[in-house]
């Protein structure tokens, strides 16, 4: 099934098993978060991680404004950690995989500040010796850039993920598109973002949301008519876990 806000499922087991993390890696050490006013070691067009990006389906999401650097941090594991950036309220722009010698994580910044993303979940795994071709193909780029050779011998499976903090949501659940064949009166609950109205309401993952004030919410269409209707407002927020029905006032953001 597609989630709803972040179209990119597809994508996402594609390029990896795409992010994840731990409980918070949000606030694991910055590998290096100051601005490079330069191209970082190498030039716009050899850059890979500008040359392997790939963009998510953009979204009418609105992204926060900021004058801060983006923040480049450390990957774990890369499904806990899409999960818990979307938790968090961030937006995946898209992402860069590729295979190559050593490259300096914060060489990840020119790219980020060019998709205006807000945070970079850089992860690199070292795999076997280095292809003769990729080999080739490091001298070619030291020598170009004046650099030393890197590492010979060794190649390193490179994956980013670029983030941008949205807005505060009027309500700030993901939830799982129905598909023909569903048995479930309601909407699946994937992500309740943190300090969300959706999340004072008690809404938890695989929760099953039934209605929003006096609309049903069994199809997407329904459940946007309902947040903007009640907009601003205080509603009552009905749900089912475990197939326990459960109620609750909360006010939606405008």
């Amino acid at each position: 099934m597609h989630v709803v806000i972040v179209m990119l499922i597809a994508f996402v087991m594609s390029a990896f098993t795409l992010l994840a993390g731990a409980a918070d890696t949000h606030a694991e050490e910055s590998i290096k978060s100051q601005t490079k006013t330069s191209e970082g070691n190498f030039l716009e067009n050899q850059n890979p991680f500008s040359n392997a990006y790939t963009s998510s389906k953009p979204t009418n999401a609105k992204k926060m404004q900021t004058t801060e650097p983006p923040k480049v941090l450390a990957g774990k594991d890369q499904i806990a950690d899409y999960q818990r950036m979307q938790e968090l309220g961030y937006e995946l722009l898209g992402y860069s995989s590729f295979k190559a010698g050593h490259v300096p994580p914060e060489d990840v910044l020119p790219q980020a500040q060019k998709v205006k993303a807000h945070t970079v979940l850089v992860y690199t795994e070292k795999m076997g010796g280095t292809p003769a071709s990729v080999k080739i193909q490091n001298i070619r780029e030291a020598k170009k850039t004046g650099q030393a050779t890197p590492e010979q011998g060794q190649t390193y499976s490179y994956f980013a993920s670029f983030w941008a903090k949205l807005t505060p949501p009027r309500f700030g659940a993901h939830i799982k598109v129905p598909e023909e064949g569903d048995k479930d009166h309601g909407l699946i609950v994937m992500v309740v973002i943190e300090g969300s109205p959706a999340e004072q309401a008690g809404l938890q993952k695989d929760d099953v949301l039934l209605r929003i004030g006096d609309v049903e919410t069994n199809s997407v269409e329904a459940l946007s008519a309902a947040v903007k209707q009640y907009a601003g407002k205080a509603v009552k927020v009905v749900y089912t876990r475990n197939r326990q029905w459960t109620e609750a006032d909360v006010s939606l953001n405008q």
